[in-house]
């Protein structure tokens, strides 16, 4: 629950005549000032109306800025969900996977897949638990068959997180960044 700015500008003139008042509450008990001072400066107030005017003004306008920061919380914010996606649904309840466990899954499993060199993953749920969809952006290895790679690399990940999660897994796309050529040799002379 983030407070607007106001709402803290109120709260801290709020704390500062509580801690005004306390300190002249403070004041009357340890009995500083004597009881014909006090009385002498209340009889200031009710003598003038200007006077009653605006200490009925400041009394509204502390009571207006205290109603406002008691309500000002609003409804508490909901806790974020962890992003997850359903992998089954059953009469028990129901079991789901965090996003960043079937990272790892899809990391390890394009890290093994010969021909990858290295890959970014990017997992998103389906609307509806429907499944995940999978965006991978990899780098392949020099003199690689690329379209059988990423044929292979889409069926076998595929098959993968269906087998070890039981999700299903509609969609992967897959986007070769770079294909590192290795550098010709220079010949040297001597």
């Amino acid at each position: 629950m983030r407070k607007k700015l106001i709402d803290r500008i109120f709260l801290a003139i709020l704390l500062i005549v509580t801690i005004v008042l306390a300190l002249l509450l403070g004041v009357l008990a340890l009995r500083v000032y004597s009881v014909q001072d006090i009385s002498g400066i209340v009889q200031y107030l009710y003598s003038n109306t200007v006077n009653s005017i605006i200490l009925g003004g400041a009394a509204l306008i502390l009571l207006l800025m205290s109603v406002r920061v008691m309500f000002s919380g609003g409804e508490p914010k909901e806790q974020p969900k962890l992003a997850s996606a359903l992998i089954q649904s059953s009469e028990l309840g129901d079991s789901y996977i965090t996003l960043a466990a079937i990272d790892t899954m899809v990391q390890k499993h394009c890290q093994a897949y010969d021909g990858v060199r290295s890959v970014i993953s990017e997992i998103n749920c389906l609307p509806d638990d429907s499944g995940v969809r999978i965006g991978l952006r990899i780098g392949v290895l020099p003199d690689t068959e690329i379209p059988a790679l990423i044929e292979g690399l889409q069926q076998s990940l595929k098959e993968y997180l269906e087998r070890l999660s039981g999700m299903k897994v509609p969609e992967i796309s897959v986007l070769v960044e770079d294909s590192a050529v290795p550098a010709p040799a220079k010949n040297r002379v001597e």
